[in-house]
């Protein structure tokens, strides 16, 4: 949201809420249908598909833009590592923030294709690894992909 009025980030911030989830507590869950978009605020959160970890999220990170977006189910389920505090953004508000702002729709949706992309090579690798694959891991492997070609 940087770059904002700061009466565009006022808002959107009283329309949002702070929640505290606990280890190994799901915030959204893969399949289920949800429009709320998170912001990280403090601690970690593992990204699983089909139960299998394929990427960790930190401070600063956002998720859930692409349940927001596309409107889909949830792709993936964001489950506490240790405890964790994210910022639940009011979808209402940020459609608001979004009709006003088109280039954060644009930042927005170009995240969400990335993610998208990266998720399902993500998932790809995890599951022909039969397991966890750390997003250090898979970085590698696309790196090594693109420089082999």
């Amino acid at each position: 949201f940087t770059g904002l009025p700061e009466d565009a980030v006022d808002a959107l911030a009283a329309a949002s809420r702070l929640q505290t989830y606990f280890h190994r507590e799901s915030v959204v869950r893969q399949g289920e249908v949800s429009r709320a978009l998170f912001v990280l605020a403090a601690g970690e959160a593992t990204v699983e598909v089909d139960g299998q970890v394929v990427a960790t999220l930190h401070p600063g990170d956002v998720f859930g833009e692409m349940a927001f977006l596309s409107g889909e189910p949830r792709t993936a389920t964001a489950r506490a590592l240790g405890n964790l505090t994210v910022v639940q953004v009011d979808a209402n508000a940020l459609r608001d923030l979004l009709a006003r702002h088109p280039d954060l729709a644009g930042e927005l949706a170009s995240r969400m294709a990335s993610r998208q992309e990266a998720l399902a090579a993500q998932t790809e690798l995890a599951k022909a690894a039969g397991g966890q694959v750390s997003l250090v891991g898979f970085l590698r492997e696309r790196l090594l992909r693109v420089l082999g070609s």
